[in-house]
C-alpha cells in the first residue's frame, strides 16, 4: 500500500515537472522541465523551428507566448524577428523563472512570412538585375550601361541598407 501512494506522489510531481509545448492542436509534445534546462540552446531552437517548418511548410516568423496563472490570467509573447534573443535562450529562461507555467504555445505568423518572401523575392531580383548590368557595362563599355549600372547600384544600395548593420 505504501507503494501505490509513493507511486501516486511520483506522478503527481512529474505532472508538474511537465510542460506541454502546443504547436498545434494535433502537435503537442510534453517535456520535461530538466530536459529542456539541460539541453542546449541551440537545439531548443532548432526543435522550434523544424517543427513549424514541418507543420507549416515554410519557415515563418513565430511567437512563442503563454499564460501567467493570476487573477487576470496575463498573456505574454515573444516573436522571434523582434527579440534579440533566442527561442530557446527565452524558453529556458522562462522555465528558470516561472515554475507555474503548464503549456506554452508556438504559432507562425504566416501573413508576416509572406511579406518577408515577397521582400526577399525583390531583393533577389535587384541583385540579379544590379548583376546584369555589371557583365553587360564589362562587356559593352558604353556610357548607356555605366549609367544604368550606377542606377542600379544605388537602387541595389538602398534595399540592402537593412541587412548591413554597424
Amino acid at each position: 500500500m505504501s507503494r501505490r501512494k509513493q507511486s501516486k506522489s511520483d506522478s503527481e510531481t512529474s505532472s508538474t515537472e511537465t510542460i506541454d509545448l502546443k504547436f498545434s492542436q494535433k502537435h503537442t509534445y510534453p517535456v520535461t522541465r530538466s530536459q529542456l534546462l539541460s539541453d542546449g540552446e541551440e537545439k531548443i531552437t532548432k526543435f522550434v523551428e523544424d517543427t513549424l517548418r514541418y507543420i507549416n511548410s515554410f519557415n515563418y516568423p513565430y511567437e512563442m507566448f503563454y499564460y501567467e496563472k493570476n487573477e487576470e490570467e496575463t498573456c505574454h509573447s515573444i516573436r522571434s524577428d523582434e527579440s534579440a534573443k533566442s527561442i530557446g535562450n527565452s524558453l529556458k529562461e522562462l522555465i528558470k523563472n516561472d515554475e507555474d507555467i503548464d503549456e506554452v504555445y508556438f504559432l507562425a505568423d504566416k501573413k508576416r512570412g509572406v511579406i518577408t518572401f515577397i521582400y526577399y523575392n525583390i531583393d533577389f531580383f535587384c541583385f540579379a538585375l544590379f548583376a546584369l548590368n555589371s557583365i553587360w557595362f564589362i562587356t559593352t563599355l558604353t556610357d548607356e550601361s555605366r549609367y544604368l549600372l550606377y542606377i542600379s547600384a544605388i537602387f541595389f544600395g538602398v534595399r540592402l541598407h537593412k541587412y548591413i548593420r554597424f
